[in-house]
């Protein structure tokens, strides 16, 4: 898990209800309000064209965006009926001393992403090992989707192997499946950290180290 930092950003008793406010945890812009008794916390950016929800408004439960009235829920984000996306939350907590909310600690996601990365790419290079010929059909398995294993492929790679090709197909393709998403885990938590931590980082592994493709292509 991610570590969170807890950053004060309001006295207890500085909102009163249906109030809004504009604060800042760690380097995350929050939307703060306070709505029912309880204390929210958004991101700022409305999801719509970026609007500041911190300069919003509460009318009747939702905070409203003020610059084309989006609505969302001021505790968790969910945007009204009419919308298809909600800013995401941050937890809150109400300590002795203030308001507190919580922020993930961006570089240590990342981090525990690049190397859950790497452990999901040595499960699916252990399992090949283990599966005889498997090394043979799949060559540079990292560009080789598994398709009629009842797992679904990923999108977009260049070549297929059959699955009664393969021994053990079933758990090579969810493994393969787990190795493509750790990776879209993996960029993601990466783009979100902030770009003068980035030079402090391990770098981001390449998917596809080399240009060869398996000797074989199938599909």
């Amino acid at each position: 898990m991610a570590e969170i930092v807890w950053h004060r950003v309001a006295a207890a008793d500085e909102l009163d209800e249906d109030d809004v406010k504009t604060v800042l945890a760690g380097r995350s812009v929050i939307a703060l309000t306070r709505h029912g008794g309880r204390y929210g916390a958004l991101d700022n950016r409305c999801p719509h064209e970026n609007g500041s929800l911190g300069e919003g408004y509460i009318e009747a439960g939702w905070l409203v965006c003020p610059l084309h009235a989006y609505r969302f829920d001021p505790h968790d984000g969910s945007p009204h009926r009419d919308f298809d996306e909600g800013p995401p939350p941050y937890p809150v907590e109400v300590r002795d001393d203030g308001v507190y909310v919580g922020v993930v600690d961006l570089a240590a996601s990342y981090e525990d992403s690049r190397l859950a990365f790497l452990d999901a790419g040595q499960c699916v290079t252990d399992l090949i090992d283990a599966t005889e010929g498997a090394a043979e059909v799949l060559g540079d398995w990292r560009r080789i989707a598994v398709v009629g294993a009842a797992v679904p492929p990923p999108a977009g790679l260049p070549y297929t192997v059959p699955a009664e090709r393969l021994a053990n197909a079933f758990a090579i393709a969810e493994a393969l499946g787990a190795w493509h998403e750790a990776y879209e885990a993996m960029r993601l938590a990466y783009n979100r950290v902030p770009r003068e931590e980035k030079p402090s980082l391990q770098r981001l592994p390449e998917k596809y180290p080399s240009a060869a493709g398996p000797s074989q292509p199938f599909g």
